[in-house]
């Protein structure tokens, strides 16, 4: 072969192979780059605002259907002095249970606008005290009211150690538990008559507060498990909020307690112990949880005091690292909030006006001067009932 035949077969394959890599090259380029999956940030709310005149709500502005479909003055149905502390719809959302600070419970029918019943559960439990009712538990099944109290001294508001289980249909008394060790009574801080029956709390024993179960049947705590030790855990938080996955059936419960943390008890055997302990969100106290839909909630965290606030979701209750994310930041100072029973709206009351969120949009659709520093959902249908001075229906 030839020098010069040799040379040009060279050039040649150079060529090629240059050309080669060009081709390869432009191919890639055309390739589509995949990009890092990013969740968007989520949407906050429309915030809440703190009103100086409550002429701004004008004649209630309703939206999305809401208004205020009745207002009465239910302290009238009691004597002068008396006046609400709690109140909780019965399950079937007809009727209303009220607790007084006479220590009395009342059963109101909503349509009629009359008492059905009225018990004095407390009355004499302690002479000389200012003894009242404190909170309420309606039963799922409706059959009974566990109801527990407070007791006024030197005015000094302590939580007592009695619960007294009121038949939902009669009024009459059923039963009264009370825990002990020793000469040491329990003082429940939080409950939740969950759906298998039983009644699960947070109960404080010198100053520590334990996760417990309450078999109302038998009339006795089931069994308790320590979730705040203030010694080693540097904290104590006065009212820890409590979660009761699948109505009980999960054999778990989670304690919302100081340093803003979720304590998972599992409770499947005798050996109880903590299967999660994680941060949540942590400004503020938790002051409501509310369940929408079986994997997702709604919670209010404020302190009392402060003229900020905020709504917090969390996002997938199976996780034991419960994830969350902020949805509204509130200028008021709220003292409840709750879901309605579809988890389609969220409303806030803060001692004077309620106000109710769209929780698909994120859009206030109703304000209203019908407010009060209480609030619940009924369990089955769109309507929310607050008391301040008076009891305000919204539908």
């Amino acid at each position: 072969m030839s020098t010069l035949h040799y040379a040009w077969r060279m050039i040649l394959g150079i060529f090629i192979f240059c050309l080669v890599l060009c081709i390869n090259g432009h191919t890639q380029a055309k390739k589509p780059i995949k990009k890092p999956s990013v969740k968007p940030a989520a949407k906050l709310w429309e915030a809440a605002q703190r009103y100086e005149s409550r002429d701004d709500f004008g004649k209630d502005g309703p939206k999305d259907n809401w208004k205020l479909a009745m207002k009465t003055d239910i302290d009238k149905s009691f004597p002068h002095d008396e006046k609400v502390t709690v109140i909780r719809y019965s399950a079937n959302g007809d009727g209303l249970f009220v607790g007084t600070n006479a220590g009395n419970l009342v059963c109101w029918d909503i349509a009629g606008q009359k008492l059905k019943w009225k018990t004095a559960v407390f009355t004499g439990k302690t002479a000389g005290d200012n003894v009242f009712v404190q909170f309420l538990a309606v039963s799922p099944a409706g059959d009974n009211v566990a109801v527990w109290y407070g007791e006024s001294r030197a005015g000094i508001t302590q939580l007592a150690y009695s619960i007294v289980i009121i038949n939902a249909t009669t009024g009459s008394k059923v039963k009264e538990i009370v825990g002990k060790d020793g000469n040491d009574y329990y003082v429940l801080q939080d409950a939740h008559y969950a759906a298998d029956g039983f009644i699960y709390g947070i109960l404080d024993l010198n100053s520590r507060a334990y996760a417990t179960q309450i078999n109302v049947k038998e009339g006795k705590y089931s069994w308790r498990y320590l979730v705040i030790n203030p010694t080693t855990d540097n904290c104590w938080l006065p009212k820890p909020k409590l979660y009761v996955p699948d109505g009980g059936k999960a054999k778990k419960i989670v304690a919302f307690t100081c340093q803003n943390k979720a304590k998972t008890i599992d409770f499947k055997t005798a050996k109880r112990k903590i299967a999660g302990n994680v941060k949540v969100f942590g400004e503020y106290a938790m002051k409501s949880f509310n369940e929408i839909g079986r994997n997702r909630a709604i919670a209010l965290h404020a302190e009392s005091g402060s003229s900020v606030s905020y709504i917090v979701e969390y996002t997938n209750l199976k996780s034991r690292k419960f994830p969350h994310s902020k949805l509204a930041d509130l200028q008021i100072d709220p003292t409840q909030g709750t879901a309605s029973f579809d988890g389609k709206y969220y409303a806030v009351v803060d001692g004077y006006v309620l106000w109710v969120w769209d929780t698909a949009t994120g859009k206030i659709v109703y304000k209203s001067n019908g407010g009060g520093s209480m609030i619940i959902a009924h369990p089955t249908k769109k309507e929310f009932i607050a008391y301040g001075a008076e009891l305000y229906i919204h539908r």
